[in-house]
């Protein structure tokens, strides 16, 4: 009589084997997402006044960014220039909102008359945003997911800066 054996299933989730170095891209991620929402918001709305500072947009970029990189391009172990442009754009697109909501807890956990006003100033934010800016974001973090991709590419090469081979 044959023995028949059961498969394992991997009931604990665990993650894909994979190298340190793309590992290291989730932070590189959410860093390259976190400054450019940083200075983006630092050159194009500088006013501070009913404004959150562009530390908002680092924090929100880095942490959308790296969540991101994660679900999209780390966990399924894909990288492809697509899931790039992909990541790229979920991440233009939830970062300002993201921002909005840090700043508002920030801001009432400092000053409680602020609570009433951040219902009104997020709706405000994301319609204006919504309306005049989502479309550059989303290209701006297409453009940047799939050069993370090509640096990733570069990386696994051996060959980070991309320069060409003799």
């Amino acid at each position: 009589m044959k023995r028949q054996e059961k498969k394992k299933i991997n009931v604990r989730h665990e993650l894909p084997i994979q190298s340190n170095r793309n590992r290291t891209m989730i932070w590189a991620a959410g860093l390259t997402f976190g400054i450019t929402a940083f200075l983006v918001k630092l050159i194009f709305y500088p006013a501070p006044m009913h404004n959150p500072l562009a530390v908002y947009g680092l924090m929100a970029g880095f942490v959308t960014g790296a969540a991101a990189w994660y679900l999209v391009i780390f966990r399924p172990g894909r990288s492809t220039l697509l899931r790039g442009a992909l990541t790229g754009i979920l991440v233009g697109l939830f970062t300002p909102a993201i921002m909005w909501i840090l700043f508002g807890m920030f801001t009432s956990l400092i000053d409680t008359s602020a609570r009433d006003a951040f219902g009104w100033s997020l709706t405000y934010a994301l319609l204006t945003f919504t309306t005049l800016t989502a479309w550059l974001s989303a290209l701006l973090g297409g453009a940047l997911g799939v050069s993370l991709i090509r640096f990733q590419e570069n990386l696994e090469d051996g060959n980070p800066a991309g320069l060409p081979r003799d």
